[in-house]
């Protein structure tokens, strides 16, 4: 993150949310690029996430900085 980022500071939280893991990284670092593209590190994120079952957002936050959000099932699909 602080390569890319520039971030001085990250929060990252762990819970449990229903039958859900949610895993949360927020920095407040640069954000993403406007019109920029996801690169190569979101997309393997992405698709180890989406291999699982689960979600992968990524997203500018307010007042800037980055949100990382990875929703993973509890349990194996299947």
């Amino acid at each position: 993150m602080i390569r890319h980022a520039a971030a001085e500071r990250c929060e990252l939280m762990v819970a449990p949310a229903g039958e859900r893991l949610v895993v949360r990284v927020d920095d407040d670092g640069r954000g993403i690029p406007a019109g920029g593209r996801a690169g190569s590190g979101i997309a393997g994120m992405r698709e180890r996430v989406e291999s699982v079952g689960g979600r992968l957002t990524v997203a500018e936050r307010l007042g800037g900085g980055t949100r990382v959000l990875a929703e993973l099932p509890l349990e194996a699909p299947g």
